[in-house]
């Protein structure tokens, strides 16, 4: 249903109504031929590919085994297995708090410089 109207409507209508008309934050959707006229794609990105693979080297590491249990009497599904939360976000730190409930071992990491979100 949707599409078929939207296909109808051109991208820089579409834009001006979802940023200026309905303040939907967003960015337009141009197509292949229409991106590729844009001034910056034609001087800038002309001749990549769509995407590039680089190959990184394969290190072999020796077998571990898995270590004694770290607390035997704890029937907690998570119990033994360590988390590292770098997350600023309301729902990712919500994540760590229900594994840490579930007996995982959280450590939460926090900089100076990236500070977190003020309503968390």
């Amino acid at each position: 249903m949707y599409s078929q109207l939207v296909e109808r409507i051109d991208s820089k209508s579409l834009d001006n109504w979802s940023n200026n008309v309905y303040r939907v934050p967003g960015i337009t959707a141009y197509g292949e031929d229409e991106f590729k006229a844009l001034p910056h794609v034609r001087q800038s990105i002309k001749d990549e590919p769509y995407y590039s693979c680089l190959m990184q080297p394969y290190y072999e590491q020796p077998a571990v085994s898995w270590g004694p249990p770290v607390n035997a009497s704890n029937k907690k599904p998570l119990s033994g297995i360590k988390l590292l939360e770098l997350a600023r976000a309301i729902a990712a730190e919500t994540i760590g708090r229900v594994c840490a409930a579930l007996g995982a071992t959280v450590i939460r990491v926090s900089s100076s410089v990236n500070k977190e979100l003020p309503i968390t």
